[in-house]
């Protein structure tokens, strides 16, 4: 399989949902290392018991997969699913990992729900793929903004001795970007256009929210007719 990767290695972290025997099965077949996140029925017959990890083997496919338990502050225990080893990494390092995927699944919500990148303006491949990649460039443009915007704001609160650290607020900045953006782009005048540019990052970073760690909000099961949480819409 050194073909496949050219010897590096690679991690796959998935929430609840994604795990499948046939995946998991593909993914130890291309010596690809995962963590995923496990409901309780995945394994027919497997129970929680009092052991914080355990090896089984999954009878569909015969991958051997490493299960742990990982409480939560919540009291709820956590169940994660890899095929990484006691060898390469310990136990108390898998609630960390396991997080780390939060930063994406964090921009995918940004892209469908504030850019709104399934909002398409046809039905056909063309113009699919048309709104796709100029939704993409715009959201590039964005994270440059949204870089400088808050290196600007991490510079202006040093010392202040604030308990947190403190990021620009990314619905406010996305709303700033939609008003701003085009007068930046249409302008002709090399000097005018650098003064809106900068006039925009500094409107960005005017709206910041603190960066609390460790944070852990309870999921709560939700009936919402709505399709998107009231805070989750367009700032536009």
């Amino acid at each position: 399989m050194d073909s496949y990767n050219q010897g590096h290695k690679e991690l796959v972290i998935c929430d609840r949902g994604y795990p499948s025997h046939d995946f998991i099965k593909s993914l130890s077949d291309k010596e690809i290392a995962y963590v995923m996140r496990m409901q309780k029925g995945f394994i027919r017959g497997y129970k929680l018991g009092r052991k914080k990890e355990c090896w089984v083997t999954l009878g569909k496919t015969g991958a051997k997969v490493r299960i742990m338990h990982i409480p939560l502050s919540s009291g709820e225990v956590e169940i994660l699913i890899t095929n990484i080893t006691e060898a390469e990494l310990e136990y108390g390092s898998f609630k960390e990992l396991y997080h780390k995927r939060w930063g994406i699944e964090t921009k995918y919500k940004e892209l469908k729900q504030k850019l709104e990148t399934e909002n398409f303006s046809g039905r056909l491949v063309d113009n699919v793929k048309q709104d796709f990649y100029a939704m993409m460039t715009v959201a590039n443009m964005l994270a440059s903004c949204l870089r400088e915007a808050n290196r600007k704001a991490k510079k202006k609160r040093e010392g202040s001795g604030n308990l947190y650290e403190y990021q620009v607020n990314v619905n406010h900045a996305i709303g700033v970007f939609k008003d701003r953006l085009i007068r930046v782009i249409i302008e002709e005048n090399r000097i005018t256009r650098q003064y809106l540019m900068s006039e925009l990052i500094r409107r960005m970073e005017r709206r910041v929210i603190p960066i609390r760690p460790n944070r852990e909000v309870v999921r709560k099961d939700c009936n919402r007719k709505a399709k998107f949480h009231h805070n989750h819409k367009s700032n536009c």
